[in-house]
């Protein structure tokens, strides 16, 4: 899945969470998405990764572990 797919994924979720915030379904969905963007990041040659991508992926995980 690339990046930009992973991203509009989220903003969808997202917006589910604004209008069902008692939904935990969408917020594991979320927090699974996060994840998954990180471990591709993390899994990518680094070359093509840029730091500040790096930090923003690892806060992400941090909050989907939340």
């Amino acid at each position: 899945m690339r990046r930009s797919a992973l991203g509009s994924t989220t903003r969808a979720n997202e917006q589910a969470m604004h209008l069902q915030p008692s939904d935990r379904a969408i917020l594991y969905n979320i927090a699974m998405i996060l994840q998954k963007g990180a471990e591709l990041l993390l899994g990518m040659e680094s070359s093509k990764r840029t730091l500040e991508e790096l930090k923003t992926a690892v806060e992400q995980a941090q909050q989907a572990a939340r």
